[in-house]
């Protein structure tokens, strides 16, 4: 190891001596009364001259009045650490806490007085609520298309009435002129002239009614706008009306751009996806939207994760829009803290169903079992995933069985006992029909048991940043994670051409999930794989060996790669299902024999992979999601 080298002039050094206390936040404690710390300063993580985050203070904690523990914050006087350490870590910036200095911040009651009360929901409520509000309103839009044939018809009616209102009043007049014209015949010149001046009134009245005719035309050309727009629910509509007993409703004619087209093979659907996401301003490789639409094909969340901007979003929103798709997104909020906050919750003294725009999506995809949906969750690790998503996660394993029961069956017939007494009030006419309507609705769609249907796909995006939580290994074995490191530029072009989506149907878009047995692995791989992920604690079972075949299978079938070997497609799933659950702290023991077995594992064989192991290799603390900066 090199010799350690003083700094001839480090203002660094010399700011981080200059003395005081810092504020910090325990990463790491060993059980020989040392650990690791995260130093802040004006709220920002220490960066040392090289730009590479300097996350570790040491400091001894044996010695400290108070017991302490993981993720506690503290503030200590900071000095810069001996020599000989700085030597061992070939860190010359390498810092530890002055000894005895350590104070836990919770047991300091002046820190306690002047911290913000992070707990105040005024103003997330207020945002949030509004943003739901949104989203719920457009799952629930079709509710526009019945308000449209009223309002048509009423506009129809009062036009028609008023064309013969006009009528008749303009042929009173005329009977009314004729009549003085007669009486009046002996002063042509006078009668003359007041027959031009009332004229001249009914030509301006004339004119005003044009306008207003006109008027009219517009607003049933905005009706005909809605209609257009609300076309793609019509499905949606007309199927819940036969599901509650009430007659359908036709109110949208064909469209050129609702096209069903069945194509005649995946090449030909994903060309259409390209060319589609390229006219609304947007580019990506055909490699990352064939192993987009692998990855859905494997029933896996599929989690998108990278840079703030890079289109991960976008892409889900494109690619839905392009086959016609259902596309809700839902934001996850850093509030969110069980899987109320995901499905909603049954409120006991309203007796009504408290709904989200979540289970909307999941209702709504239940009535419509030939539509696809895909349900964005949107930041989905500003709050610790496995608060609010662990109990969806284990339904979605329950294969044809898959059922959500957010409250009991006793609290749902109390409900249905309410609606009884409703039904009994609206024949009595004790309630509005409005009101028997959202009981009614409530006790429909809100059921004690809800199928969660096979059209969804689930996905996710995550800003990998210093605000995020990591994923445990139960959400890991359940995802495939696609990384966005960088943004293609070299292929854009950009697009005048109005490329209209098509219809894609849940059956159709399933006969194309068809595998192949012939893939360049077996169990003896994935045995070879297990033993050197063993060394670490890594390992996997047989969901991760299954998800793995799948992908391979489904990837190799379809020819969508552009790669060049099958082992490419291999390559992509030790990246996206082996590699991010590589992590934490760098230690002597995977050094000298995990690491080096692993890359001799990959080879060159997978020299994707190898090139992230041999980033995790140098990292003190490893983290996968960071990967990305380093590695194109």
């Amino acid at each position: 190891m090199a010799d350690y080298i003083a700094p001839k002039n480090n203002n660094q050094v010399e700011r981080w001596l200059k003395g005081g206390y810092w504020l910090g936040q325990v990463n790491y404690l060993h059980e020989n009364g040392w650990g690791f710390l995260t130093a802040y300063e004006d709220e920002k993580i220490l960066v040392a001259p090289n730009n590479i985050e300097s996350t570790k203070v040491w400091f001894s904690w044996k010695d400290m009045s108070s017991s302490i523990g993981n993720y506690d914050w503290v503030i200590f006087e900071p000095e810069d650490a001996p020599i000989e350490e700085k030597e061992k870590r070939s860190n010359p910036y390498h810092m530890q806490a002055r000894k005895g200095s350590v104070q836990l911040v919770k047991e300091i009651s002046v820190f306690r007085k002047s911290l913000p009360d992070i707990d105040s929901p005024l103003f997330n409520n207020l945002r949030d609520n509004y943003l739901d509000c949104i989203f719920v309103f457009g799952q629930r839009i079709f509710i526009a298309s019945v308000y449209a044939n009223e309002v048509k018809n009423h506009l129809e009616s009062d036009y028609k009435q008023l064309l013969e209102q006009w009528k008749s009043e303009l042929i009173s007049k005329v009977q009314q002129r004729e009549k003085e014209l007669a009486d009046r015949e002996h002063n042509l010149e006078e009668y003359t002239n007041r027959v031009e001046s009332e004229l001249e009134k009914q030509r301006i009245e004339l004119e005003e009614a044009t306008k207003k005719v006109g008027r009219v035309k517009d607003q049933l050309k905005e009706l005909e706008d809605t209609r257009a727009t609300i076309r793609l629910f019509e499905e949606q509509v007309n199927t819940s009306l036969k599901k509650w007993g009430f007659d359908t409703i036709s109110v949208m004619e064909p469209s050129a751009e609702q096209r069903f087209v069945n194509f005649d093979s995946e090449q030909s659907l994903i060309e259409h996806v390209e060319e589609y996401i390229v006219s609304k301003g947007y580019f990506f490789t055909h490699d990352q939207i064939a192993n987009f639409y692998t990855c859905l094909k494997t029933d896996a969340i599929t989690i998108l994760a990278g840079l703030s901007g890079t289109g991960k979003s976008s892409l889900i929103r494109q690619f839905s829009r392009a086959i016609g798709a259902e596309f809700i997104l839902v934001p996850v909020k850093a509030t969110w803290s069980d899987d109320s906050d995901l499905l909603g919750f049954y409120h006991p003294e309203k007796k009504t169903y408290i709904s989200t725009v979540f289970l909307d999506a999941i209702i709504s995809a239940n009535a419509n079992p030939e539509r696809l949906y895909f349900i964005c969750l949107d930041e989905m690790n500003l709050s610790r995933v496995e608060y609010y998503f662990s109990d969806f996660l284990s339904i979605l394993e329950q294969g044809e069985n898959r059922k959500l029961t957010p409250y009991s069956k006793t609290e749902w017939d109390i409900r249905n006992a309410q609606l009884n007494r409703a039904k009994s009030d609206f024949d009595n006419k004790k309630i509005s029909q409005a009101e028997y309507g959202e009981i009614e609705k409530n006790v429909r769609c809100f059921k004690y048991e809800i199928e969660v249907p096979h059209n969804i796909f689930i996905c996710g995006t995550v800003n990998v940043d210093e605000t995020t939580h990591p994923f445990s290994d139960k959400v890991l074995d359940r995802a495939q994670i696609i990384q966005y490191g960088n943004v293609e530029f070299a292929g854009y072009k950009k697009s005048t051409e109005n490329v209209l989506p098509v219809f894609v149907n849940h059956s159709r878009f399933r006969e194309f999930s068809r595998k192949t047995s012939e893939i360049p692995i077996n169990d003896n791989w994935f045995n070879e794989l297990n033993s050197i992920l063993r060394i670490g604690g890594y390992h996997f079972g047989f969901r991760v060996k299954k998800q793995i075949e799948d992908y391979c299978s489904y990837g190799l079938r379809s020819g969508l790669f552009t790669f060049k070997s099958p082992d490419d497609v291999v390559d992509l799933q030790i990246i996206q299902k082996i590699l991010p659950k590589i992590r934490g702290i760098n230690s002597q023991k995977l050094q000298e024999a995990f690491f080096p077995e692993f890359r001799k594992f990959c080879g060159d064989r997978y020299p994707n992979s190898n090139e992230i192991i041999d980033v995790l290799k140098n990292m003190d603390s490893i983290n996968f999601w960071q990967v990305f900066r380093h590695v194109g």
